[in-house]
């Protein structure tokens, strides 16, 4: 139940976000927003071309691991996991709508 709850809690934050396309994970406890809408695009001095960027320039700039998508075979996506506390998934989807926010 409570992987539940912050599944919700995580699909919720993230449909929130502009640019993001968020569909429910199909099982487990990762979700794998579709961020192209993000990519070749910069935030600051950051050239954002692929999801291995994004996901270097969110760990860098804003303090939030990612797995670029590329990695399982998707590189429109990044994975993101809810396998923590309620007061960490917030504060994590607090920094991406902060980052996402910030792309030019």
């Amino acid at each position: 139940e409570s992987y539940r709850t912050r599944r919700e809690l995580v699909l919720a934050g993230l449909k929130a976000i502009d640019g993001l396309d968020v569909h429910p994970p199909q099982g487990t406890f990762y979700v794998f927003p579709d961020v192209s809408r993000h990519l070749g695009k910069t935030a600051g001095n950051h050239s954002l071309k692929t999801v291995d960027d994004l996901c270097d320039w969110l760990l860098d700039a804003h303090h939030v691991a990612t797995v670029p998508g590329s990695a399982f075979g998707d590189s429109k996506c990044i994975r993101l996991s809810f396998a923590t506390s309620d007061a960490e998934l917030e504060k994590g989807i607090e920094r991406l709508a902060l980052a996402f926010r910030s792309i030019a």
